[in-house]
């Protein structure tokens, strides 16, 4: 896990914690120090797999290949909100047949 002294030296990282996200958790410290003026580690742990997500979401115009595609599917089948991004944002959306006949041209409206 995390460990601080009083003088918020960082003694030790969570096994979990790739190098690669080392960054972005002591900016979740930072973050917090500066917002609460202390570390709570539920909201600390919480806020980093939130953001460790997010980082490592699909990006916008990223081709994926069919296994990756039913792997994401199976993924967020398995999840406890398959909806909605740790943030919020959506991870699905509904598409009428008319919003992609619109979408296509061949309905104007």
């Amino acid at each position: 896990g995390f460990y601080f002294n009083d003088a918020i030296e960082l003694t030790g990282l969570p096994v979990w914690l790739n190098d690669s996200e080392i960054e972005i958790a002591i900016e979740a410290m930072i973050s917090m120090l500066s917002e609460k003026n202390k570390i709570d580690l539920a909201i600390l742990r919480d806020r980093l797999a939130k953001d460790i997500s997010c980082k490592g979401a699909i990006k916008a115009n990223k081709s994926l290949s069919i296994s990756e595609i039913n792997q994401i599917v199976k993924n967020l089948s398995l999840c406890e909100n398959p909806y909605t991004c740790p943030h919020g944002r959506p991870t699905l959306i509904k598409l009428s047949h008319h919003d992609v006949e619109r979408m296509f041209k061949r309905i104007v409206s």
